[in-house]
């Protein structure tokens, strides 16, 4: 196999799917062998199977939740309907205020200011 395509195959990221890890996580629990949920894995899916540590942190967060779904993560904080009406109405009396005027006076992160005047309507 020349260089590049082993390479290649090293790169690509694998992402399981909640049911893919659910099985592994049955597997586990009927076997105890890393090596037969991976067997398995191949055979079943018909791609490369997970780690060892995948197989085991997803057992461990199975025993711990109760699932092997990942925690909801917080994203972008939102920016509240009141600061998005005080940003328009800085802006509306100044058209000229520069956004780090407007964040010092409103008391706003300079990134919402520039967050609603580029996304909301």
């Amino acid at each position: 196999m020349p260089f590049f395509a082993s390479f290649a195959n090293c790169v690509i990221l694998k992402m399981t799917s909640p049911s893919e890890k659910a099985n592994c996580v049955g597997w586990y629990f009927e076997n105890k062998s890393i090596v037969k949920v991976q067997r398995n894995f191949h055979t079943k899916f018909n791609k490369p199977p997970p780690s060892r540590n995948s197989i085991l942190s997803w057992h461990k967060k199975f025993l711990e939740t109760g699932s092997v779904l990942d925690k909801p993560r917080s994203g972008r904080p939102s920016t509240s309907d009141s600061d998005v009406e005080r940003i328009r109405e800085a802006f509306t009396r100044s058209p000229t205020k520069s956004t780090r005027q407007a964040s010092i006076e409103l008391g706003v992160a300079r990134s919402s200011i520039i967050h609603v005047d580029k996304h909301v309507e």
